[in-house]
This record gives structure tokens, C-alpha cells and sequence, in this order.
């Protein structure tokens, strides 16, 4: 019987067609080959492998992963012999209009799955492509109903993000996760969610930012670049001259948050941000504004 084993190291894939009696027997006999693999692979580009051969024991989930062990059909034999046995795994970069989506900014009676859902169809309208999804003030039914929801309506064709909650972007089916730093580590959620999804973090100083820049975080948020009114109590406000330190401090895409608006969204691109984050700019006329938005920015 063949089997598609793949494993995942930090950024690094490995996969293997594998013939074996059973998936425990492929497993153990993979497991070998991908840690030599990935080990040569790493030493390649250059960078330090010998955390590959350490963590072979698949007891650090963060870093070596065994993602797929799984009876190997027809399409998944031309798959395999068609594409690389190893290489990077692909990140997705936020697009230049990154928006958010607060179930706080809806009134208690507005409140509704069916007026969260119009709002999102309105951005998408609109060219919104990456989609927030941020729920401080439900439970946790609520947010797994509008979630799923916003799943079902949008489609496969927009990226959505959940904001704080690991669990509900797997249950959900979202591609990504989105933790501060009073929420789950970054480390935590990449337990969660495993090597392939979306994973970003918000910082505010840059010392936090250095933090995400060195962890396993795809993108960082940085901000409040200017004030802002979405958040109770916001962090100090850190400029355009804060954008551009956060720019020399990581190579990761920056994405910039907070107070952002039609009026200052291309000097903050100009400052060296990949991506702007908008909440409450949006709020009126999304569709029209989202439109406006990507004239301005692309």
C-alpha cells in the first residue's frame, strides 16, 4: 500500500510516497528520512539544522509537525511525482486593505448573524479580500455561529482571520488567527492551528515587535499609528516615525493598525507598512469606502 506522508518543520516541508504495510509502519520508517532531509534542506539556506534533529521525537508540535500520513489515491500519486519533495510551505501576505470586522461597532439590536453577515458581503463587494473577524463582547456560541456563517456566505474566495481564538478558527475552517498580547501566545496558537495557517500578532512597542518578529508569527500588526476609538484603552500612539523603526526592525510583512483612514492610509504605506488595518472607516458605506480604500493604496 502507498502512503503520502508529510511532515513540516517551522517554514520547511517534506513529503514522501511511501510504501508500507500500514500508516504506523510508513510513519516510523518517514520519520528518518524527513529529519536527514529537512536537516540538508535547512543547512542549504544556510541556517541552523541541528534543532531539526532534536525535535525528531514529534514532541514539539510548534516546530516538527506530521501533517498528513494518509492512504495515497491515483490524484494524490500525480500530485506528488509532479510537484517538490521538499521546500518552503507558502505564506500568505496580508493584502494592502486588511479589513476588520468588530461585532462591538454593531448597536446591541444591529447585533444580528444576518446584519454581521451583510456587512462582510458589502465589504467583499467592495474588493476586500482579507477578512477580521473580532468578537470581545459574545460568547463563544455566538462567535462559532457567525464565524461558520461568515465561512458559508463568503466562500472559499476571501481569506477570513479570527481574532484571539485559535479553537474557533479551527472549527470554523478560517485560514488564520490573529492574537495580542494579552491573549494566547503566539507560540499557543501555532500549537493550535499547526504549520499552514495564517498566524499574526499584534504589538505595540519594539521590543514586542522584535518578540513576534523572532517567534512563529506569518505577519505583525503594529500600532496605534494614530488615535483611535475602536479600543477602550488603546496603546500610545506610535507615528509614521514608529512605522518606519518597526520596518527596520523586521522583515516580516508589517501590517499597520489603528486609526487608520482614507485621509493617512498612503503615508503609512509610504512609512514602510505592507498593509493597512481599517475598522471603523469602513463602518458607513462599506462597499463604496473599500473602493476607495483600493484606489488610494494600489
Amino acid at each position: 500500500m502507498k502512503y503520502l506522508v508529510e511532515f513540516h518543520y517551522g517554514a520547511q516541508y517534506y513529503k514522501e510516497l511511501v510504501d508500507a504495510a500500514s500508516p504506523f509502519e510508513a510513519l516510523d520508517r518517514e520519520k528518518h528520512n524527513a529529519v536527514n532531509s529537512l536537516a540538508s534542506y535547512i543547512r542549504e539556506l544556510g541556517g541552523d539544522s541541528a534543532g531539526v534533529v532534536q525535535l525528531a521525537d514529534l514532541t514539539s508540535p510548534t516546530q516538527f509537525q506530521l501533517l498528513i500520513c494518509s492512504e495515497a489515491d491515483e490524484e494524490d500519486i500525480a500530485e506528488w511525482e509532479a510537484g517538490d519533495k521538499i521546500g518552503k510551505v507558502p505564506r500568505m501576505t496580508p493584502p494592502k486593505l486588511y479589513a476588520i470586522l468588530d461585532v462591538a461597532c454593531f448597536a446591541p439590536p444591529l447585533r444580528t448573524i444576518a446584519s454581521i453577515v451583510e456587512y462582510a458581503r458589502e465589504l467583499t463587494a467592495g474588493g476586500v479580500t482579507w477578512l477580521q473577524y473580532r468578537n470581545k463582547v459574545g460568547h463563544t456560541r455566538e462567535m462559532l455561529g457567525h464565524a461558520r456563517e461568515l465561512r458559508r456566505v463568503l466562500g472559499n474566495g476571501v481569506t477570513l482571520i479570527m481574532n484571539d481564538r485559535a479553537d474557533i478558527c479551527m472549527a470554523a475552517g478560517y485560514e488564520g488567527v490573529h492574537v495580542g498580547q494579552d491573549d494566547l501566545s503566539a507560540e499557543g496558537a501555532r500549537t493550535v492551528i499547526g504549520p499552514s495557517r495564517i498566524l499574526g500578532v499584534s504589538t505595540h512597542n519594539l521590543e514586542q515587535l522584535r518578540g513576534a518578529d523572532a517567534g512563529p508569527a506569518d505577519y505583525v500588526a503594529y500600532g496605534p499609528v494614530f488615535a483611535t476609538s475602536s479600543k477602550r484603552h488603546p496603546d500610545p500612539i506610535v507615528g509614521l516615525d514608529g512605522i518606519r523603526a518597526a520596518r527596520a526592525a523586521t522583515r516580516k510583512p508589517l501590517v499597520a493598525i489603528g486609526g487608520i483612514t482614507r485621509a493617512n492610509a498612503r503615508s503609512v504605506l509610504d512609512a514602510g507598512a505592507d498593509s493597512v488595518a481599517v475598522l471603523s472607516d469602513l463602518l458607513s458605506s462599506p462597499t463604496k469606502v473599500a473602493e476607495e480604500f483600493l484606489r488610494l493604496v494600489v
